[in-house]
């Protein structure tokens, strides 16, 4: 994969990288599509998902302050997505720095000052930027970022904003830096005055400015998962239905191999009882066993029902799914399949249709050659998703 590649070549002492990273797509014009990729790149990080893996821990979910304050933004700023944003998050040991472009996260900073830390007889809460050594070296290091943000975007900041716990520290920065920095806890619509207490801040850090809501699973829309979990969570549903309907069929066919068995018994029993077993009786009853005969060698001629679900779940693509299908074992035995394909493209369509054509003529050997004329396809325009298209699609086939 390309921005597998394109990481490893960039990180070559990060091998675990290829594992934490996805992707997203974003469009600033007709043709103007942008590949936005958010990845891992702290060793610390690898080293923790490998120890919570030795004791079966392995998170699920994956994100940071920069990306839940991404999401948290959009919704209480006005105009988030137009232009850069930048929000300064003051602690008292340290202070994070945080830049969006057209309301998606450019890039974050973290800064230690050892000025920032009160000596043991400094037992106050005060937490302003009245040194001038912490003052300074807090405004240079913004002054630096917001260079690099003019270089990455071509374009000057619109807004700052600054959370800390002393309301002071905002008109501070505001003279330091030579425009206006606004008090996030204050300024913000809709926002009901987010300040924190020294207490919390320094006990939670980062997270400290994050309530349920934000952290809940089903609002993490850009989170990271490790690349073999995330396979298996996405086809667990699959699996789970393919092992139900497969339940069912051996149910049904285990039911009617047990009629097809007692019948002729039942039949014989029942005459020998009446007295009535004469020459006659005797060839109809070798007729009928014949007859159950000839059927049970049809049945098992018949192609396995688990088999084909098992061959076509092996031959479905990653980015495709089955809605619903039908299989016929008995006259004309044959296959059709509705299904939904969600790709980014027109050539990712033809390389999956490809890959799923393929599959099918690789694992029913004997049928007719499958080509894409075989497909029916269109645009699902009941499920639109930014920078992707859902297609449906429906095959029908032949079983040897």
């Amino acid at each position: 994969m390309f921005i597998e590649r394109k990481l490893l070549t960039e990180y070559p002492d990060l091998q675990d990288i290829k594992h934490f990273f996805d992707f997203t797509f974003s469009q600033t014009g007709m043709e103007n599509i942008k590949v936005n990729v958010f990845f891992l790149q702290e060793p610390r990080a690898f080293k923790l998902y490998q120890k919570l893996s030795e004791i079966n821990l392995n998170p699920a979910r994956i994100s940071t302050p920069a990306l839940l304050w991404e999401q948290k933004l959009i919704k209480i700023i006005p105009d988030f997505d137009m232009g850069g944003t930048c929000l300064v998050h003051l602690l008292p040991l340290e202070c994070f720095l945080y830049f969006f472009f057209q309301g998606r996260l450019l890039f974050s900073r973290s800064i230690t000052v050892p000025d920032f830390q009160k000596e043991p007889a400094e037992k106050s809460s005060d937490l302003s930027l009245e040194s001038p050594n912490k003052f300074s070296v807090l405004t240079y290091e913004i002054n630096q970022s917001l260079h690099l943000f003019s270089q990455k975007t071509k374009s000057d900041m619109n807004k700052i904003y600054l959370l800390s716990s002393d309301i002071g520290n905002t008109q501070l920065l505001s003279d330091k830096l030579g425009r206006e920095v606004m008090d996030f806890g204050m300024d913000v619509p809709n926002l009901e005055g987010l300040q924190e207490s020294p207490g919390i801040s320094e006990y939670l850090g980062p997270v400290g400015s994050f309530d349920t809501v934000d952290l809940s699973p089903s609002r993490l829309h850009l989170n990271l998962t490790h690349s073999s979990l995330k396979k298996m969570l996405e086809w667990k549903p699959v699996q789970t239905v393919g092992l139900v309907v497969g339940l069912i069929l051996i149910f049904f066919l285990s039911m009617e191999s047990l009629f097809l068995w007692k019948w002729p018994h039942t039949s014989r029993d029942q005459m020998v009882k009446n007295g009535s077993l004469s020459g006659i009786n005797q060839k109809q009853i070798i007729r009928q066993y014949g007859e159950a005969l000839d059927q049970i060698l049809a049945e098992t001629d018949c192609p396995s029902p688990r088999k084909v679900i098992i061959n076509i779940g092996r031959s479905i693509p990653d980015n495709a799914w089955i809605t619903d299908m039908d299989i016929e074992t008995e006259t004309n035995p044959a296959v059709s399949i509705n299904g939904i394909v969600r790709v980014s493209g027109a050539d990712q369509l033809k390389d999956t249709f490809s890959t799923l054509l393929k599959n099918l003529n690789r694992y029913f050997r004997g049928t007719r050659s499958l080509s894409i004329q075989n497909i029916d396809f269109k645009v699902d325009e009941n499920k639109v998703e930014e920078g992707y298209n859902n297609f449906l699609f429906t095959l029908k086939f032949n079983l040897p």
